[in-house]
């Protein structure tokens, strides 16, 4: 039962109940209302016993109906077994990909419910790694955020001798179509140019930042390895495959043939191994393989600027992303260390700010992209504030107002929030009191959705 089918349910229920009823019970509200429109929420079985009354007319016996099957859902919520609860779609994959890697499908019941597994009963390993590249494959967009927690906790390194160069290319060129990206770049060129230092330098930042890249030292087909570059590049840098095609095949050539095959393989297999030991073991040993928890992937943080978040909208009006990627002299840093720059400069933001990471596709806790890099010349200092100014005066445009740029930013971006990110999700969450007119007028607070150059899908929520 997918959480679409039980929102409906569930209001269903709501609007006959206060229409003929009056009131649901207390725990009924408290148990069932609180699910995110996002959230996956998989129900094995409910048992819901309805008292009914034939004498009664149509409503009343559709309101008793409703009371039962609501109460019965929330019963089964509070007790929590036989539920599964996963806090988006990209949550129920790292699981899926979890349980495959330490073969334990106990859940098999509940991804299937999701749509993201077949109706096998007997699934050998191989059959279950193809059903996890399918499952990526049917979400694209979230496939980088969800292979890097699969590599972060071991799983992928597990799970890469079954998947193969096959599944790998699947996997990037899925990746790379989500980001409007041609799939054709995992693919090797006859006349690739020769890597550049420049591309040098950023290859060996990718590799020494993305948990995807060390998985390719044990790959020795260079199919794969153009793969996992790409899943690499898209993970650590979605900007970086969206220059000028020279610079972005470099790339590329420099991941694949200098930082990737700079990880020790011994050390790669190690880990594999040591995975695939240690979960078969633990899910072996439990009493009720249900038992087994689920991934923690969620991060939260508040922040007092969350208002720079609706600028991401005249970001993409002014086309930003491709001007800072094209022209002198930003076009030599990341595009993720020009976003946390503009915003840092549109809010006075320090840098871990859950804001000012969020504006770069980041999540709480995540590093800056200004950790471990050079400090800003004067050039880019200049070039960061002319881009905030013209934000500004694009902003003052939109709401039509007469104040100073500086005085109605300010306004804007000063909003007190919570940011909630799950794998290649990222939620601002504010205060029904921060609802105004004008921004709503201007629709900076309609949500982006799914934003390419940052790698992830973001929301506004109000609540």
């Amino acid at each position: 039962m997918r959480l679409s089918l039980l929102s409906i349910l569930i209001l269903f229920a709501l609007n006959l109940i206060q229409a003929y009823v009056g009131k649901l019970r207390n725990h009924t509200r408290a148990e069932v209302a609180d699910i995110a429109e996002h959230e996956q929420l998989c129900v094995r079985r409910i048992d819901a016993v309805a008292r009914l009354r034939l004498t009664d007319d149509d409503p009343s016996l559709m309101a008793a109906w409703s009371v039962a099957i609501a109460d019965a859902l929330a019963t089964a919520i509070a007790d929590g077994r036989g539920v599964v609860r996963y806090g988006s779609r990209a949550h129920a994959l790292v699981d899926l990909i979890a349980g495959v890697a330490a073969s334990d499908l106990s859940r098999a019941w509940a991804w299937r419910m999701l749509g993201l597994w077949g109706d096998d009963d007997g699934v050998t390993p191989a059959r279950g790694a193809e059903l996890c590249v399918d499952a990526l494959c049917s979400e694209p967009s979230a496939i980088t955020a969800v292979l890097r927690e699969a590599a972060r906790s071991g799983a992928l390194a597990a799970l890469r001798p079954r998947i193969g160069p096959r599944g790998f290319i699947a996997l990037a060129r899925a990746a790379l179509s989500a980001c409007s990206l041609a799939p054709d770049l995992v693919a090797a060129s006859a006349d690739a140019p020769a890597p550049t230092p420049a591309a040098l330098r950023e290859a060996e930042r990718i590799a020494r930042s993305s948990p995807i890249a060390p998985i390719a030292c044990v790959e020795i087909r260079p199919a794969a390895h153009r793969a996992l570059a790409v899943l690499a590049a898209l993970d650590v840098e979605p900007g970086s495959l969206r220059g000028p095609d020279a610079a972005v095949r470099a790339l590329i050539e420099a991941l694949v043939t200098t930082a990737l095959s700079a990880a020790s393989p011994a050390a790669s297999v190690a880990r594999a191994a040591t995975h695939d030991e240690r979960d078969v073991h633990a899910v072996r040993g439990l009493a009720d393989p249900e038992e087994r928890p689920l991934p923690r992937v969620r991060r939260r943080g508040g922040t007092r600027m969350a208002g720079v978040l609706f600028l991401l909208h005249i970001v993409a009006e002014l086309d930003l992303p491709r001007e800072i990627l094209t022209v002198a002299p930003l076009d030599m840093r990341p595009l993720r260390w020009s976003l946390h720059a503009i915003a840092m400069s549109l809010a006075l933001m320090e840098p871990r700010d859950p804001a000012a990471l969020a504006f770069a596709g980041l999540g709480p806790n995540d590093d800056p992209p200004s950790r471990n890099a050079a400090p800003p010349t004067d050039a880019e200092r200049d070039a960061v504030a002319a881009i905030t100014a013209r934000i500004a005066a694009r902003l003052r445009e939109r709401l039509r107002r007469d104040e100073p740029a500086a005085t109605v930013l300010r306004e804007v971006i000063l909003r007190r929030a919570e940011i909630v990110a799950d794998p290649g999700w990222l939620e601002v969450r504010l205060s029904l009191d921060d609802v105004h007119t004008d921004i709503r007028r201007a629709a900076l607070d309609l949500d982006p959705g799914w934003i390419p150059w940052l790698g992830a899908i973001v929301r506004f929520v109000y609540g």
